[in-house]
């Protein structure tokens, strides 16, 4: 049995952020890429059999413990009977493989047992697992069940849905590229003829691929691979591909990966002469002679830079707020306790906690509609950004609240010109369609240290001074006094 290759490595895209469910996933993804590795190794009927009866028998013991986890979150709810149908369509399907392996050559059922595994795998971790662990997680941190569902239904639709088909794409490439990869590899004994293969492969694939000997000297590339170092054939020829290609440059702890375990795989990065940094997805393997000894190595670039942008406005996109552009409660989370770990450092500086309701927003809404809120929430938040300084941070909570962080103050007191410019900004009137809109401040503050040094205690305490501040008349700031 050659050392294994995952066709599906596992990446945190997959996390459900419940572990025993991700634990579960994992060994699914295990038995997968187990089933490749005897795709590509001159597997028989006997051990195809012997595979797919362990993947079946492991997911239906995954489904029995997924299926308490939501009967036990979603009792009756419609949605639980959906997901078990999508768990029976799966375990018929894995029942039909078994029984097309007496009807069917070899290799015709485990190309379609993989593609079918992989692409039903990606859907139901992606989509439908990662809906359902969302609304067990939001019901568990005490949100209402209905709420939580439409708060799961809002993260998964628009560019969550976009992810998927990404990641969908670019995973039926690659196992349908890495399962040829693999197959080349293997079935060919000598280095000869493997690099005569590799010859004839290399130059019409849009993948960069390059073949070194044991030293990593460059003995061939392909034109993709020109192209994207820039470079032409004979000019790299000769050269050693650590000075060539900066991902595998020195002492890179990719080749000692690869001279242990045979292979390596996964995300590499550089920057082009143009200034342009490209993300690739390296697949470096070691062949070795018939003594057992490494005499090349084989690798593969595919480029992923379109992947990584869709993630990185992903990332963006979870972690802001979509009308007002400014970090929503998640980053507010982060960025607060990563003042309150500075802040101890410091010792003789004070963090404040800034909750901010705008008085008077309901009744906009309800005189002149939600456009017109929309604006007066827009303007809020650039009149917030423009009032404070660049190391503070400005969030929207959600509805017409707001949190900002004022950090590195000497005293509390310091912030009062701070609050006085933010109620006058914002005792301005907001135009819209002809109309002034107005709304005041009733805003909330909590100190660190004096009032507490917990993220969750602090925003507690401010929103109890603001709401303070809001029954003593409003268009007022309280600091919190225990």
């Amino acid at each position: 049995m050659p050392n294994r290759i995952d066709i599906f490595p596992w990446n945190d895209n997959f996390s459900t952020g419940i572990d025993v469910i991700d634990e579960q996933h994992q060994q699914l993804l295990f038995l997968i890429n187990k089933l490749a590795v005897h795709t590509a190794s001159d597997g028989d009927m006997k051990t195809l059999r012997t595979v797919i009866q362990e993947l079946s028998d492991y997911a239906k013991y995954h489904f029995r413990a997924e299926e308490e986890i939501m009967i036990a979150c979603f009792g009756d709810d419609p949605s639980v009977a959906k997901h078990l149908e999508s768990h029976h369509e799966f375990e018929e399907k894995i029942d039909a493989f078994e029984l097309e392996v007496k009807e069917k050559t070899f290799e015709q059922v485990m190309h379609e047992a993989l593609a079918f595994l992989v692409n039903w795998l990606v859907l139901h971790i992606l989509d439908t697992d990662t809906w359902m662990t969302k609304v067990v997680l939001y019901v568990r941190e005490g949100i209402p069940f209905d709420d939580a569902k439409l708060k799961a239904d809002e993260e998964m639709s628009g560019p969550a849905k976009a992810l998927v088909e990404t990641i969908l794409a670019m995973y039926d490439d690659l196992t349908a590229k890495s399962l040829h990869l693999m197959q080349e590899i293997i079935e060919r004994k000598k280095v000869e003829k493997q690099l005569q293969l590799a010859g004839k492969v290399i130059e019409s694939t849009l993948e960069s691929i390059f073949i070194t000997d044991v030293e990593g000297v460059i003995l061939d590339v392909n034109p993709s691979f020109c192209s994207i170092a820039e470079c032409d054939e004979d000019s790299v020829t000769g050269q050693n591909i650590r000075s060539v290609h900066p991902a595998l440059s020195g002492d890179s702890s990719i080749w000692k990966d690869v001279e242990a375990n045979g292979c390596w795989v996964g995300e590499t990065s550089y920057r082009k002469k143009s200034g342009e940094t490209i993300a690739e997805w390296l697949s470096l393997s070691a062949i070795k002679n018939d003594k057992g000894n490494i005499a090349n190595y084989v690798g593969v670039f595919s480029n992923v830079s379109q992947l990584m942008e869709r993630q990185k406005d992903l990332h963006h996109i979870a972690n802001h707020d979509a009308l007002t552009g400014l970090p929503n409660r998640m980053m507010l989370n982060d960025r607060l306790a990563q003042e309150i770990k500075k802040n101890e450092r410091l010792k003789d500086k004070v963090l404040l906690v800034v909750f901010i309701d705008l008085d008077g927003f309901k009744a906009v809404n309800d005189t002149f509609g939600h456009d017109a809120g929309d604006e007066v929430l827009i303007q809020a938040a650039k009149r917030f950004t423009q009032s404070v300084r660049a190391s503070d941070t400005v969030v929207r909570l959600g509805g017409d609240e707001f949190v900002i962080l004022l950090p590195d103050l000497n005293h509390r007191e310091d912030a009062i010109l701070t609050l006085e410019r933010l109620m006058k900004e914002l005792a301005e009137p907001v135009m819209f369609n002809g109309n002034e809109l107005k709304v005041t401040l009733s805003i909330g503050v909590a100190a660190c240290p004096g009032n507490a040094s917990d993220v969750d205690e602090l925003l507690l305490l401010a929103d109890k001074a603001m709401y303070s501040a809001k029954q003593s008349g409003k268009n007022k700031f309280h600091f919190y006094e225990a």
